[in-house]
């Protein structure tokens, strides 16, 4: 039984209990975790590993994976978030321990893969972000630029004279060169260049990429999305998200969700 963990608004993980659902693949999909018993077991030498059984009429069924997208809460009350950091402190020791396949298993730092573009950028020497943050008149002088609120991260569009910004605001600059920009998506042990046709990754972008690719399976990120600039031979990193939307790989779902059951197979 795979174990789909996401929000009950979370679009990618419908589009891939839908893909499982059509091939009549057992699954199940929990919101919050409260129908699933979480056990971790420790043994006198030292090992220590967890399971998860998926409650049901006809009695418990072993998990035998879970393709983690993390909890999503639309909104929770004030006596209300002790609870829910309990249950988030529970999935995050179980998933941790779980001798199963886990899709962006959780780890020290954090419930999701932490892909952070400074954190890369830190292990990665190669690897240039050229993001910069600040206020409207900070922004910078280059022929293309992507603008974010910092404080939400919404991507607001292209810096242009029409686009409106306020002084009180700070924002995200990311400068690119379009003809060099490639959306790769990795899901489970396999990567997609999301602008070529069937996601093929070329040989030259696969070997300047590298890197960065096994710095994502280092840290669990088996289905995330990066937007890389590869136009002056130095990877860019502009943008890296441990939850990859739908529409990040909309024509390649199926290659998608096979690669991400192939790998909790």
């Amino acid at each position: 039984m795979f174990l789909i963990l996401a929000g009950p608004d979370d679009q990618a993980a419908h589009g891939f209990a839908a893909w499982l659902s059509a091939r009549r693949i057992p699954h199940a999909w929990s919101h919050d975790g409260c129908d699933v018993r979480l056990t971790t077991h420790a043994s006198r030498a030292g090992e220590t590993r967890g399971c998860l059984t998926l409650a049901g009429e006809t009695g418990a069924t072993p998990v035998r994976a879970v393709p983690n997208r993390g909890i999503r809460l639309a909104c929770v009350e004030p006596d209300e978030r002790f609870r829910w950091g309990e249950v988030t402190a529970a999935w995050w020791t179980a998933l941790a321990l779980f001798d199963g396949p886990v899709v962006n298993r959780p780890t020290r730092r954090s419930f999701l893969p932490d892909l952070g573009l400074a954190s890369l950028e830190a292990c990665l020497p190669r690897l240039v972000v050229p993001s910069t943050i600040g206020p409207p008149d900070a922004a910078p002088d280059a022929p293309c630029v992507n603008v974010h609120r910092l404080r939400d991260s919404a991507y607001l569009g292209r810096l242009s004279s029409e686009l409106i910004l306020d002084e009180d605001e700070l924002y995200r600059y990311t400068p690119f060169n379009p003809r060099g920009v490639h959306r790769m998506v990795v899901a489970g042990r396999r990567i997609f260049d999301v602008g070529c046709p069937g996601g093929a990754v070329g040989d030259a972008l696969a070997a300047l990429l590298e890197p960065l690719l096994l710095e994502l399976l280092r840290r669990e990120a088996l289905f995330c999305s990066v937007v890389v600039d590869v136009e002056g031979g130095r990877p860019a990193l502009l943008e890296a998200t441990p939850v990859p939307q739908p529409r990040h790989y909309a024509h390649l779902a199926d290659l998608v969700h096979g690669a991400l059951a192939e790998f909790v197979a």
